[in-house]
């Protein structure tokens, strides 16, 4: 019928505009052939339906190729507020994206001096939520570190340690100058000491005097903030492998506390677990090298606990151990014989047997024969 060649490319792309405008330009006659040999491409109000299933996850997300074919040209010249914008449009669409994301981080790099920290901040935070990171954006965040961490309040210090922590990026570049303002604040810390030694760990920073400061601050406020922020802090610390007989001591106390249903630590089932992690990664730290007769006990109310519990709350539990690296066999078998009761519940396999199924498999000891 002596179509264009331009006309099958618009067909296998899939894009409406390009579609109309091929349609436009063809001969009536050639019009018809196509109603006949492809109905499904028009209809008598002049829609149009996609091909195949070729970028069903953009449509899903109501992302036209046209608007990513225009960011991915404009993000070489975008300003520094629209970097941030598009990265803020990118995070609510959870785009994957890897292409247009390398674009910004470049886009960054070549002009980290046009960015203000609030906006460093925020980018860093698109990309953390992305999942996203490349050598782009460490240099960047390099060469703008000290402008951003040098009168940093203790909110954005955390922050930053979160948002690194998640990127993985290279602590040498750019932890050793958030450090200072880190020490400079550590009277201001109060809910935010765990996590700061959970992000501290994930970059795999260990300073034992630091670790030390951040573990006396948190002694200091744990007494307005309740036995459930101590056993939050204490499993924090305990994952640097280090030994301390006041941690294993408190510990201890914790533990028994958690036996009991009326107190504080009996009401969530993860401040069991986060004093249970603890006492176990004090005791390998120790000389005996075995876990000690509190952690057995602690472990064996826990396992009962999680026997007698529904279904909600064992993968609330399994996905806690997951969290936590916790490798216990009694808890697994606990928590792997209530996900396969609740197996007859089509909500459960709908809604949280995926996440079941990868907690059990991360916490699955080389042992375990099930």
């Amino acid at each position: 019928i002596g179509l264009p060649g331009w006309v099958g490319v618009a067909l296998a792309v899939g894009k409406p505009a390009m579609w109309q405008q091929c349609s436009r330009q063809l001969r009536p006659g050639a019009r018809r052939v196509l109603r006949a040999c492809q109905p499904e491409l028009f209809s008598p109000l002049g829609t149009w339906t996609p091909l195949g299933a070729r970028g069903v996850a953009d449509r899903i997300n109501g992302v036209s190729p046209t608007v990513q074919f225009e960011r991915f040209f404009e993000a070489p010249t975008m300003d520094a507020d629209q970097v941030v914008q598009t990265l803020g449009h990118l995070v609510q669409e959870q785009s994957s994206d890897i292409h247009l994301l390398s674009a910004l981080s470049g886009r960054f790099r070549a002009h980290a001096e046009e960015f203000f920290p609030p906006q460093i901040e925020e980018l860093l935070g698109g990309f953390a939520s992305l999942g996203y990171t490349d050598e782009n954006l460490l240099r960047g965040l390099e060469g703008r570190i000290q402008d951003l961490a040098s009168d940093a309040s203790p909110r954005r210090v955390v922050r930053l340690l979160r948002y690194g922590s998640a990127l993985q990026l290279q602590p040498q570049a750019w932890l050793v100058h958030a450090l200072p303002s880190l020490e400079r604040h550590m009277p201001n810390f109060r809910e935010g000491l765990p996590s700061v030694l959970a992000y501290l760990n994930a970059l795999r920073w260990c300073d034992e005097e630091l670790n030390e400061l951040l573990l006396t601050q948190g002694f200091i406020v744990a007494e307005d903030l309740g036995d459930a922020f101590l056993a939050r802090l204490l499993e924090a610390w305990s994952r640097f492998g280090q030994y301390d007989e006041e941690v294993q001591d408190r510990l201890e106390q914790l533990a028994k506390q958690v036996s009991g249903s009326d107190g504080e630590l009996g009401q969530d089932v993860r401040d069991g677990l986060n004093v249970l992690a603890g006492l176990l990664r004090c005791s390998a730290a120790s000389k005996q090298k075995r876990p000690s007769a509190v952690a057995l006990e602690l472990e064996e109310q826990l396992t009962a606990r999680l026997r007698g519990a529904g279904c909600k709350e064992a993968a609330h539990a399994l996905s806690w151990m997951r969290r936590l690296s916790l490798r216990s066999a009694p808890l697994w078998k606990a928590c792997s014989d209530a996900v396969e009761l609740a197996l007859k519940e089509p909500a459960f396999v709908r809604d949280a047997l995926p996440d079941a199924v990868h907690s059990l498999a991360s916490t699955s000891s080389l042992d375990e024969s099930e």
